[in-house]
């Protein structure tokens, strides 16, 4: 979700501008929503963070200019287009590999700009791509503390082996996830400290998937 301080007035104006004299119904299809949702957020309503990305871009605007009204708005656009990047949200959320994390409703605290090949490569739902931050150790060597993890969250159920991002009694975690024959799930760490969990098909049900981890990266 955006903040709380989302500048709700300043986005709707904005919105109208964009809309010029173009009917609701012509508009809302134009940028993929509903006219109902449309004058939702003309009179106020939040949007989700995929709704902001989507009207950028079938408007040709920048979404740092669409949340904050700053910068060229077209300019902006145009330049992160041209380079090949998209802009995926970044949440305010340290998926735990580790101990657990509280929550998974984050905030989105800015835009990383990732390249248009990278995320064709992974195969990912970009207008479902979000980054979160890992802390703790137990997935060393693989992921390290302070490291980026570029996350599906369109994928909502563990599918095969594979990195998730997992919520169980609303701690988040980042854990390798495999689905058995029988049902049951298997979560281990990669650091031989953490030891391995199984949960039954019923216990699996305590498991929620925010989503699958395609890419991460780390500073050197």
């Amino acid at each position: 979700m955006l903040t709380e301080n989302f500048d709700r007035e300043g986005f709707s104006n904005r919105l109208r501008f964009l809309q010029g004299d173009m009917s609701d119904r012509a508009f809302a299809a134009k940028i993929g929503i509903s006219p109902t949702s449309l004058s939702n957020y003309l009179n106020g309503q939040t949007p989700g963070v995929d709704k902001v990305v989507g009207i950028a871009a079938s408007c040709g605007v920048s979404v740092a200019w669409l949340i904050t009204g700053y910068g060229d708005s077209a300019a902006e656009a145009a330049t992160v287009q041209e380079s090949g990047m998209q802009l995926v949200p970044r949440l305010d959320l340290r998926a735990s590999a580790g101990g657990g994390a509280t929550g998974d409703s984050g905030e989105t605290v800015d835009f990383l700009p990732l390249p248009d090949q990278l995320l064709r490569s992974t195969g990912i739902n970009v207008e479902k791509a979000r980054v979160l931050t890992v802390a703790g150790d137990s997935m060393e060597p693989t992921l390290s503390s302070g490291d980026l993890l570029l996350v599906d969250t369109s994928v909502r159920r563990v599918k095969g082996e594979a990195l998730y991002v997992l919520v169980r009694d609303d701690e988040l975690f980042v854990k390798r996830a495999q689905k058995r024959l029988n049902g049951s799930v298997l979560i281990s760490s990669d650091n031989p400290r953490y030891l391995p969990e199984e949960f039954s098909e019923v216990d699996a049900d305590r498991l929620r998937v925010v989503g699958r981890v395609v890419w991460f990266g780390r500073n050197l």
